[in-house]
């Protein structure tokens, strides 16, 4: 059955995708016990199994989801997929989103070698964009710019949903009210601009939840160590208690991956309980490929 569809895959193949003499994860980082280190040592060689009450029984192969893994750092990439199928998840209930993004000048930029600073530049602007009456937000750090990506240019992007045209005034209003909290300069810096539609909604999410540490990592190793654990994507508002406004019905894959992201059985809508406990890989199972790490296992049984 399954070789005459083309479409099962067993999980040695997904481990033999991981190769544990590639560079990246091999390299000499201060204090070769440090999570970092073990985290990338791991990545993609652990799963967990949940099934819903219909008895549809899924794989979630776990990732570090870390931007410097050479696995989870590409564009496209399993971890990439999943960020990009929660921040859908939200962006599925509204029909437009403002686009904000903020950039640090470079004599800030050092001081921002630190996930207690970029933290609390998070929660200023969101504590603040909340008080202007923006209730719905979703934020993310990139870490560096489309052309340099070698050079370190953390810039924060803000997802503002049900948002679109903002009059001159209130525009100017917004971003006097973000330069005077984060002390930036009067001019630049703070870029809005709008999405309407679930083709440039799922183009911005697409974009946003891209990995920027590119080139960064030959030479920012400490870097990366003092930012492990870091939240750089979060999110504010009642968007659990809205109802979608889209679909995604064009793409079977990516609609069966936002509702694993959500939790929620594609197939049936049910929620999805997943067993304590993970399983080294690999394990011969036939399963179905559904993209961000998730496999639907097509005979269900106790692994």
């Amino acid at each position: 059955m399954y070789a005459e569809t083309n479409k099962d895959i067993y999980l040695e193949d997904i481990a033999k995708s991981y190769n544990p003499n590639s560079e990246s994860h091999n390299l000499a980082l201060p204090g070769s016990g440090h999570p970092l280190y073990k985290s990338l040592k791991t990545c993609g060689k652990m799963a967990i199994r949940g099934e819903c009450k219909k008895g549809h029984c899924y794989l979630k192969v776990l990732k570090c989801k870390k931007e410097w893994c050479e696995i989870c750092g590409k564009e496209k990439s399993e971890a990439h997929q999943g960020i990009y199928a929660k921040f859908l998840s939200r962006l599925k209930k509204v029909d437009q989103a403002g686009y904000l993004v903020i950039t640090f000048p470079e004599e800030m930029r050092e001081n921002l070698r630190n996930k207690v600073e970029l933290g609390k530049i998070m929660i200023k602007v969101k504590r603040s964009l909340k008080g202007a009456g923006y209730g719905l937000g979703l934020q993310r750090w990139h870490w560096s710019g489309d052309r340099d990506k070698k050079k370190w240019l953390p810039h924060l992007n803000i997802i503002l949903g049900g948002e679109g045209r903002l009059e001159k005034s209130e525009l100017e209003r917004l971003k006097s009210r973000l330069r005077a909290l984060l002390g930036l300069p009067l001019k630049g810096n703070i870029h809005y601009s709008y999405k309407t539609g679930p083709a440039a909604l799922c183009h911005l999410a697409r974009y946003v939840t891209r990995p920027t540490w590119g080139g960064l990592w030959d030479w920012e190793e400490e870097l990366a160590i003092d930012l492990h654990g870091f939240r750089k994507n979060r999110w504010w508002g009642n968007w659990s208690k809205m109802s979608d406004v889209w679909d995604l019905t064009g793409d079977g894959k990516i609609g069966a991956l936002v509702e694993l992201a959500k939790g929620q059985c594609p197939d049936c809508g049910g929620a999805i309980l997943w067993v304590p406990g993970v399983q080294r890989l690999p394990l011969a199972l036939p399963i179905t490929h559904l993209g961000g790490g998730f496999y639907r296992i097509e005979i269900c049984q106790k692994i």
